[in-house]
Parts: structure tokens; C-alpha cells; sequence
């Protein structure tokens, strides 16, 4: 194992793709003998998760359940040692349920000899408190078209809207993500907040901006959401 170890209980905030593969990758690092080539038996053995001292917890339901912690449970008996760490990844950990949030609070306060906690979440709002308390925090911040993110934000915050084809083409140029979406519209929900504190017209954006919040893209289909959203708070505006 190389000597490339991170503090025990992490927590990385970021889209799901980007922290995933962020956290794989950290992985890769520390077994591989060439620091992560990505192309050696034991990187492979990770990305397709069957490395034996590797687990990837995810789920599809909206909620963790005991069931789905059985695993660790189960693995966490095994003794290990500095030289044999073991990394466990718990991917939209703002999934966890009360019951299994608090099942774990004690190993990720003090995790056993050998265990890497990485939780990733892209909904950090949701994840239990007592949980982040016990974590290192990094956030994966948008890198790339920023331009893209600031120009629909002037597109969605304007109080006159101008031709909708103009914003179809901004879309068109953009490959914003879901998690960008969130960041996006928290942003543009400020600004029709303080806005509607001087003037009352604009309470019906903020309360329809509010709803989107529980109908945020899901991946795949950040730009229908961006559409519907310009043609609604457009008609609002004008």
C-alpha cells in the first residue's frame, strides 16, 4: 500500500460522477504500485469493485435501510491493520436514514484500525448533522463553464425576458449537471427573495422557484428543466 492515506471519516461534496470517480481514483492511489496508472490488475480490480479491501455502498431506493449496512458489519469484525487498510465508499450518503446514520456514528468517530470512511453526497443540506460533524469536509466545486452557469443566471434573473430561442442556444452550449442545477437555482432563489422584499410582484417566482427545489433535474436532463423553468418565470416577469 502506498503512502497516500487521507484522514479516516471524509466527506466529499460534489455531482455524483465527479466525487464517485474522484473517490476510486483515491483509491487506485494508495494500492497501486504506480500511484494509480489506472490500467494494472489492481485498478481495474477497484473500478469494477472487487478489490478485496475496497467496498462501494449505493443504492436506488430513497433511503438506506439496516439491510443495506449489513455488509459492513459484517467486514468490520476482521481485524486489520495500518499495512492492510480497507476503504469504505457510501455514496449518497444524504440517503442514510436516521436508524442507519446513527448505526454508524461510533465507527466514523473512531474508525477501527484500517478503515477509510469516504461518504460522497451531492445534497449536503440532507445529510445529518451528526454525521458531518464527524467528517473532514471537501467540496468539488464546478471547474468548467462558468460562463455558461453566470449567463443563464443573468437569463433567470432579469426583470424584462427577451426571445427564448437565445436562451435554447445558451443550453445548447452547455453541459451544466444536475448538481450545478441545485447550486444554480439556490442561487437564483436568493435573488428573487431579496427582490420580492421591495416588491411584492415577485413573491409568485419565489414561491415557484421554492417548488422546483423538490423537482430539481435529475442527470440527463438539466436543460428541459432550465427550459420549463425560463418559460415559467418569464411569464411571471412580463
Amino acid at each position: 500500500m502506498n503512502n497516500a492515506t487521507i484522514n479516516s471519516t471524509q466527506l466529499w461534496i460534489g455531482a455524483q460522477n465527479i466525487v464517485k470517480a474522484q473517490a476510486i481514483a483515491h483509491v487506485q492511489k494508495n494500492y497501486c504500485h504506480s500511484l494509480g496508472c489506472k490500467t494494472c490488475s489492481i485498478c481495474k480490480q477497484i473500478e469494477n469493485e472487487q478489490f478485496h479491501a475496497f467496498m462501494m455502498l449505493t443504492t436506488s431506493k430513497s433511503s438506506y435501510s439496516r439491510a443495506d449496512l449489513d455488509a459492513i458489519f459484517a467486514k468490520i469484525i476482521l481485524v486489520r491493520g495500518p499495512q492492510e487498510p480497507f476503504f469504505c465508499v457510501i455514496t449518497q450518503a444524504d440517503k442514510l436514514s436516521d436508524s442507519c446514520a446513527n448505526s454508524l456514528l461510533k465507527l466514523l468517530e473512531e474508525p477501527p484500525l484500517g478503515w477509510h470512511w469516504l461518504l460522497l453526497t451531492d445534497r449536503p443540506q440532507e445529510l445529518l448533522h451528526t454525521i458531518k460533524s464527524r467528517c473532514v469536509v471537501t467540496e468539488f466545486k464546478p471547474t468548467q463553464q462558468e460562463n455558461c452557469y453566470s449567463q443563464i443566471f443573468t437569463f433567470l434573473t432579469a426583470k424584462k425576458y427577451g426571445d427564448i430561442l437565445e436562451f435554447h442556444q445558451l443550453l445548447e452550449r452547455t453541459k451544466i449537471s444536475d448538481y450545478e442545477s441545485r447550486l444554480l437555482l439556490d442561487d437564483i432563489i436568493k435573488f428573487w427573495t431579496r427582490e420580492s422584499l421591495s416588491n411584492n410582484k415577485y413573491l409568485g417566482i419565489t414561491s415557484y422557484l421554492q417548488k422546483c427545489i423538490g423537482q430539481s433535474p435529475m442527470p440527463g436532463s438539466s436543460k428541459i428543466f432550465w427550459r420549463n423553468v425560463y418559460l415559467n418565470v418569464s411569464s411571471l416577469v412580463n
